[in-house]
């Protein structure tokens, strides 16, 4: 069976704590994207992050006031949430405190 893969949506202000969630998951063999893993200078961003959502088994958001007020996270959890209405309940969108 394939890793579990996840993509994980979050605020650039809260790098360090994706990072130890990051950490922890890929610790117990889920696979994880994060931007700052997977994202360099001069990607086409909007299709490299939404191809990414769109292939993930599921999607976690970090909830947090700076995601609250990222027009990023807005566009990913809203992207999300199209993947979730093809896929059903296969495809979580999975909020984080």
């Amino acid at each position: 069976m394939d890793a579990l893969h996840v993509f994980v949506s979050h605020a650039s202000a809260n790098d360090a704590v994706v990072a130890r969630l990051r950490n922890a998951l890929e610790d117990i063999g889920v696979s994880v994207w994060t931007d700052s893993q997977h994202l360099s200078g001069g990607v086409p961003l909007e299709e490299e992050i939404f191809q990414a959502i769109e292939t993930a088994d599921h999607f976690l958001v970090l909830i947090s006031l700076a995601s609250l007020d990222s027009k990023w996270v807005e566009k990913e959890i809203r992207r999300a949430q199209d993947v979730q209405k093809k896929r059903g309940c296969a495809y979580k969108v999975i909020p984080i405190l």
